[in-house]
């Protein structure tokens, strides 16, 4: 099947990356949409460099309303496009709310992953195996305190796929270093930068028993969640931004907490593991490790946390440090 990648736009910033954006573009235009048709369209991936006068333009968002590389749309920029897609009705609605774009302008175009296949999956029994395969500044330096708290007291591991090298943005590693070096250093977690094979990761899915993700970032889709359903992971993770879209109701969510501390105690809860098996509760469901499978939320009950808001943005920050001495044993 002959692919159609030199139809595709690429903004200079975005060359050489491999992240979700990207993905979905290449599914877009890897020979099974017929080229006569994609010539019919401009597809742009958020960022616009140029707009061709003599195609049907669609701007395809992948980031949030606050982030510069869309705030053209302000004043009726958004005028400028046939239509708009984003990649889930919770970030539709927020650039609705924002830029006062016309729901009929608007459309929703999931995305899509790869399923992870678990059918050589073995019944495991010892070291709990959580992981984490996100951005550092998207959770981690919640997780990794947590993580370093668990393992004086139980039987896990953790492993760690993450780094800004995935978007071709290595520089921005270096703010989040001390955090990274922990990963490297701990005796019971695996630091993997980056990795050449997307099947690594699917492979590390199949071992794992947890998808571990205290989210402090305003997804708008998650790749790595829709991931770790498929592999029939529980997936312990924040109810921030489109998490709760995503999932369906169909993890393990807790309410958001504005207060670092709080948030690594309401999310360390939910990791309570004895040796050999793992039984997690949370909103009134359990869930054996060992034998994993999706767990849905019970309706109307509600995770910990007090349901305050707050600005998250002191939290994404690499530094270890203000959690190492203050993380509740759970």
């Amino acid at each position: 099947m002959t692919n159609n990648f030199d139809l595709m736009e690429v903004p200079d910033i975005a060359r050489g990356a491999q992240g979700s954006t990207e993905s979905t573009m290449q599914r877009l235009y890897d020979g099974r949409v017929p080229r006569a048709l994609l010539q019919e369209f401009q597809i742009i991936p958020t960022r616009v460099e140029r707009l061709r006068e003599d195609k049907y333009r669609i701007l395809w968002i992948h980031e949030t309303p606050g982030d510069a590389s869309v705030h053209h749309l302000a004043e009726g920029g958004w005028k400028k496009f046939h239509r708009l897609a984003f990649v889930s009705n919770w970030q539709m609605q927020n650039f609705i709310m924002r830029f006062g774009i016309p729901w009929s302008k608007c459309a929703v175009l999931l995305h899509g992953i790869h399923p992870v296949d678990i059918s050589n999956r073995t019944p495991r029994s010892g070291t709990i195996r959580l992981i984490y395969h996100s951005r550092p500044n998207r959770g981690l330096s919640i997780l990794l305190p947590v993580c370093d708290r668990l393992a004086s007291r139980h039987d896990i591991h953790l492993e760690v796929f993450s780094s800004f090298k995935l978007y071709g943005w290595a520089d921005a590693d270096r703010q989040f270093e001390p955090l990274l070096e922990l990963a490297r250093s701990h005796p019971r977690i695996t630091y993997h930068a980056m990795v050449e094979d997307h099947r690594e990761i699917h492979r590390a899915l199949v071992n794992a028993d947890i998808f571990a993700y205290p989210s402090i970032w305003p997804e708008n889709a998650c790749l790595c969640l829709m991931e770790s359903m498929s592999a029939a992971l529980p997936c312990v993770h924040s109810n921030y931004a489109a998490l709760f879209e995503t999932a369906a109701n169909w993890t393990m969510m807790y309410n958001l907490h504005q207060d670092l501390q709080k948030h690594a105690q309401d999310s360390s809860q939910c990791w309570k593991a004895p040796f050999s098996r793992c039984v997690m509760t949370t909103c009134g469901a359990t869930a054996d490790c060992k034998n994993p499978t999706p767990i849905r939320s019970i309706p109307g009950r509600r995770g910990p946390g007090n349901g305050k808001r707050g600005s998250t943005a002191s939290l994404q920050r690499g530094n270890p440090s203000r959690l190492d001495k203050r993380v509740p044993h759970p």
